[in-house]
C-alpha cells in the first residue's frame, strides 16, 4: 500500500494490524518489518521545524511505496518510517532493507533549502506478526546506540531477560551437539570484482530464543573460558567447509577470528599450528587491533610464530582502537583490515582521505594488502579503491552466507567469466 496517513494516536496499532493482515494472506513466505529512522533528527527539527521534518518522512514513505509497491508502509513516528514485507529468507530481507535505506537517502528540499537526509535502519527477524514491529524498534535503537547504519534484531534482549549466564551451559551443549553453523562473507578484489577470500563467522540459533547475537555469546564464551572450545569448533568447521568448497571446484582462503584472550596463549597457538590444514596459507587468522594493544608482546611473538608455520594473519578493525602506526612495523601480519568507521569517514573530508591513503601506503610498503571493511555502497567501494585499498568486504560485496549459497555464487560468476572469455576470443 502507499504510505498511511500521518502519525496520530493509534497509528502504530493500525500498522501492526496491517502486519497481521499481511500474515493472513496467501503468500507463505516469512514476514519482516524494517524501520528507518532519521539521523540527526533533533538537529533537523531545530533547524527546519517539526512539520517540515514530518513532511520529509512522509515523502520518504511515498518514495518507498513507489520503489516497493507490494510493501505495507507507514510513518509510525515523527522521525521513523516502517515497512512490512514478505521475503524468501533473512538474507533477502537484509539485502532489500539495505537497498531501501541507501535508495531513500540523499538531498531533499525543505522550504526551498536542500537538506541531506541520512537514515539508520532496524530489521526484525522473521517471527510472530504481533512482535515484529517491536523487534524492529529494538534493532533500530541498537543501530543508533552503536552508531551504525543497520542493525538486525537478535536475541540479546532475550539473553538479558533470561539471564545471560544461563545461556552458557546451553552454548556448551550446542557445541557438543554440533548445533552451531558458519556463514562466509566474501572479500572482493576492488579492481576485478573477483572473490579473493572469505571471513568465516559463527552463528547460533537457540531452540527457544532464536538467533543469538554473536557478540553476546562470544563475549560470554570469553568470560567463561569457553572461547577455547568455541574457537576450536569454528576452525575445524571452517577447514571442513573449505575442503567442501575445493571439492566443488573453488579454492579460497578462509579467515577466522582469534579472540584477544587466545592471542597470548602459547598452548592454543601450538594447537592452531598442529591443526592447520595441510595446504598452508589456506587458513587465515584475524586478530583485532584491540587485542594487539592489550597484548602487544604476545601478539607480536605469536603472529611471527604463526607466519613461520605458514598461517597468515590479519590486523582486524584497524582504526577503531587508536593503535600506534608503530604496530604495523612490529607485527608480522600480511593483511590490514581498515575498520568500517575509517571507511565511512572517506566521504566526509579530503583530510580523512589523505590520512587513510597514508595508512594504506605505509601498509603496502610493509608488504601488507589492505581490506576496506563495512563497504555498503558503490560510493564507498570507489572511495576505498581510490585510497589504494586492495579488497573490500561488506554488504555491497556480499552478505555473510552459508556454504551452499557461496558455492552457487562462485559457480555462477565462474560461468559468466568463461562465457565472456569465449565471446572475446
Amino acid at each position: 500500500m502507499a504510505a498511511m496517513a500521518p502519525t496520530q494516536p493509534g497509528g502504530r496499532d493500525r500498522f501492526e494490524l496491517e502486519i497481521v493482515r499481511l500474515a493472513a494472506g496467501a503468500d507463505e513466505r516469512p514476514i519482516f518489518v524494517a524501520v528507518f529512522g532519521l539521523d540527526r533528527f533533533e538537529r533537523l527539527r531545530a533547524v527546519t521545524g517539526r512539520e517540515a521534518v514530518v513532511d520529509v518522512v512522509d515523502r520518504l514513505a511515498a518514495r518507498l511505496g513507489e520503489y516497493q509497491p507490494a510493501w505495507k508502509i507507514a510513518r509510525i513516528a515523527d522521525d521513523v518510517l516502517a515497512a512490512a514485507f514478505h521475503a524468501a529468507n533473512e538474507a533477502a530481507a537484509v539485502q532489500w532493507t539495505h537497498e531501501a535505506r541507501l535508495g531513500l537517502q540523499g538531498e531533499y528540499s525543505v522550504g526551498g533549502h536542500p537538506i541531506d537526509v541520512r537514515l539508520r535502519a532496524g530489521l526484525s527477524a522473521a517471527g510472530p506478526p504481533n512482535a515484529l514491529l517491536r523487534e524492529a524498534d529494538i534493532a533500530l535503537d541498537g543501530a543508533r546506540d552503536a552508531r551504525v547504519h543497520f542493525n538486525l534484531f537478535d536475541a540479546s534482549s532475550h539473553a538479558k531477560a533470561v539471564g545471560a549466564l544461563s545461556l552458557m551451559p546451553e552454548l556448551r551443549s550446542a557445541l557438543q551437539r554440533n548445533q552451531l553453523s558458519l556463514v562466509h562473507q566474501p572479500k572482493r578484489d576492488l579492481k576485478t570484482g573477483a572473490v579473493r577470500g572469505v571471513e568465516s563467522l559463527v552463528r547460533w540459533t537457540h531452540p527457544t530464543h532464536g538467533p543469538i547475537a554473536p557478540d553476546v555469546f562470544v563475549r560470554l564464551a570469553e568470560e567463561t573460558a569457553d572461547i577455547y572450545a568455541l574457537t576450536r569448533w569454528v576452525m575445524d568447521r571452517a577447514i571442513a567447509e573449505q575442503e567442501a568448497l575445493m571439492a566443488a571446484g573453488h579454492r579460497l582462503q578462509f579467515a577466522v577470528n582469534l579472540s584477544g584472550r587466545l592471542v597470548g596463549d602459547a598452548a592454543f597457538i601450538d594447537w592452531v599450528i598442529d591443526r592447520g590444514p595441510a595446504q598452508r596459507g589456506a587458513l587465515r587468522l584475524e586478530i583485532t587491533e584491540t587485542a594487539m594493544i592489550e597484548h602487544p608482546a604476545d601478539a607480536i611473538a605469536n603472529v611471527a610464530q604463526l607466519r613461520t608455520a605458514g598461517i597468515p594473519c590479519s590486523i582486524d578493525d584497524f582504526g577503531s582502537g587508536l593503535a600506534s602506526l608503530g604496530y604495523l612495523k612490529r607485527i608480522d601480519a600480511d593483511e590490514l583490515k581498515l575498520d568500517k568507521g575509517v571507511i565511512d569517514e572517506l566521504s566526509r573530508s579530503r583530510r580523512d582521505r589523505l590520512i587513510t591513503r597514508s595508512i594504506v601506503d605505509l601498509a603496502h610498503s610493509l608488504g601488507m594488502s589492505v581490506v576496506a571493511e563495512g563497504v555498503e555502497s558503490a560510493e564507498s567501494a570507489a572511495l576505498a579503491a581510490a585510497s589504494g585499498c586492495d579488497l573490500a568486504q561488506g554488504y555491497f560485496t556480499g552478505y555473510p552466507m552459508p556454504l551452499a549459497e557461496l558455492i552457487n555464487i562462485l559457480t555462477g560468476e565462474a560461468e559468466q567469466a568463461s562465457a565472456r572469455a569465449v565471446a572475446t576470443g
